[in-house]
């Protein structure tokens, strides 16, 4: 069942002036622009009964989990983890089995993972993420820059850094993450320029990762990584 809405009621997505397109299978919406046939927007099928119970916040935590941490890791001690965002738990020697959470602010998930207690900022790069020491005082305010000295450096043992590219249609917030999606965190100006420079560096190598490939999960992804690259480098965020 899709939905839409009243463009002016106030709601924060408002698309207009498009031309709407189901993908081959049926198992996402496309929204492309009426004039120039770029591709905006993507809407993907959730299981709606969840939605039904208001109960959508799994679907935000588990896809930054998936594809911010996605990936098999281990420390520069040997140490292995491997994030499940099925289970939202931690699986290897470094943390053992443990639950996991997402860290909040404003009522949206932020890149923090709390693991027994502790805070953690997630700066993903290309190879590797950097759990970031931090002094959040509750789940639910997680902003600022409060770093503390507990930072664990995590290097990617698998090869395939972006699997699910040439499997399945992603939604712009899913290819965010897979590129290392890094709001302004714990970070300075020049440290947040310095991210943002490198998630386009991302987006090339995605696009770099499916150039071969010709199925129409890989076209639809790679319109909107192009997407998403060129607000990157013409420095247009949300």
């Amino acid at each position: 069942m899709w939905v839409s809405s009243d463009p002016g009621d106030g709601n924060y997505y408002s698309l207009r002036g498009c031309d709407v397109k189901f993908s081959a299978g049926r198992d996402a919406l496309l929204f492309y622009d009426a004039m120039e046939g770029n591709l905006i927007e993507t809407l993907v099928v959730i299981d709606g009964s969840d939605v039904d119970k208001d109960n959508n916040k799994k679907y935000l935590e588990q896809d930054l989990v998936c594809y911010l941490l996605g990936g098999t890791y281990k420390t520069r001690e040997g140490k292995t983890v491997e994030f499940l965002a099925d289970k939202m738990k931690t699986h290897g020697t470094l943390f053992g089995e443990i639950d996991i959470r997402i860290g909040y602010s404003y009522d949206m998930p932020m890149p923090v993972l709390i693991i027994g207690g502790k805070y953690f900022y997630i700066e993903k790069v290309l190879g590797a993420i950097n759990l970031i020491g931090m002094d959040f005082e509750s789940a639910d305010d997680c902003c600022g820059n409060r770093r503390s000295g507990e930072s664990y450096d995590l290097l990617r043992t698998d090869e395939d850094f972006w699997p699910d590219l040439s499997k399945k249609i992603l939604t712009k917030t899913e290819l965010l993450y897979y590129a290392g999606y890094s709001p302004d965190g714990p970070f300075n100006d020049a440290e947040i320029a310095e991210r943002i420079s490198k998630r386009s560096d991302m987006y090339d190598m995605m696009l770099e990762s499916i150039k071969s490939s010709t199925t129409e999960v890989a076209k639809i992804n790679r319109q909107s990584i192009e997407a998403l690259k060129n607000r990157c480098v013409n420095q247009e965020f949300d």
